[in-house]
């Protein structure tokens, strides 16, 4: 198994093109549960500027690249609802799901297990030395928005056509309800996108295969001395609908 699993952390690199990744082992030890810790360490070109989360500016816009936000949640609700055949852990969420077939696990498997982070987009956005905030999506596009937002001492206002495309797209392709779509574009997680912003009227590089939409803009806090927050139509959205690594309420 450690042999497999090494190798497929190899095969991963690959397929996303990381160039230079050299995979250095580490310490093992025996235990009940598999447990396992990855710690990356690398350079930044002397020329290049970081991207961070504290340089969200009001007027800045805000983008999102990578695949469709809320692939990742709805493949999850897919492989747990074949375990289960209940209803879909989100329960706030109403609809029902059929049982999925064989080629619809697979499908589910490869999208929520096998993420396609846009790498190379990063690097050239810091090499182009523009002021940018950034994160990656791991927790869900509004609460990692959130945390920019925080850093940043702003707001965010979604476009709403711009999530509406995304819902109805992942609605689409998964034979979703509106609501749900709409709910995992949100707060699915685990796509790994980059979720960035950077000032009107820059010129984004355009990569093959990356996918990159403006999804809104960066405001002044509508309250001196107010938590940041991301909102949608003049409502706040509830960055506490996205994962929380601290929660003891699980799936």
């Amino acid at each position: 198994w450690p042999s497999e699993f090494a190798a497929g952390m190899r095969q991963a690199c690959e397929v996303l093109g990381a160039e230079g990744v050299e995979l250095i082992g580490g310490d093992v030890s025996a235990a009940e549960a598999i447990s396992i810790t990855i710690t990356a360490v690398g350079e930044l070109d002397s020329k290049a500027r970081p991207i961070v989360r504290n340089a969200a500016q009001p007027g800045d816009q805000l983008y999102i690249a990578g695949r469709l936000p809320g692939t990742s949640g709805t493949a999850l609700n897919r492989l747990l609802d074949s375990r289960t055949q209940q209803e879909p852990y989100l329960e706030h969420v109403p609809g029902q799901h059929a049982q999925p077939d064989e080629d619809e696990l697979a499908r589910a498997l490869e999208a929520h297990f096998m993420p396609t982070p846009p790498l190379e987009l990063g690097p050239a956005l810091a090499a182009a030395g523009h002021r940018i905030a950034g994160i990656d999506v791991s927790d869900g596009l509004v609460r990692d928005a959130t945390r920019i937002a925080e850093a940043s001492g702003v707001d965010m206002v979604l476009d709403e056509a711009a999530i509406e495309r995304m819902a109805a797209q992942l609605g689409q392709a998964w034979a979703l309800q509106s609501a749900e779509a709409r709910h995992n574009v949100l707060y699915g997680g685990e796509e790994f996108n980059l979720l960035f912003t950077v000032p009107a009227g820059t010129e984004l590089p355009q990569l093959p295969g990356v996918s990159t939409v403006r999804i809104g803009e960066v405001t002044q806090l509508n309250q001196a001395g107010r938590q940041s927050g991301i909102y949608l139509e003049g409502q706040r959205l509830d960055e506490n609908l996205g994962f929380d690594h601290y929660s003891t309420d699980k799936p």
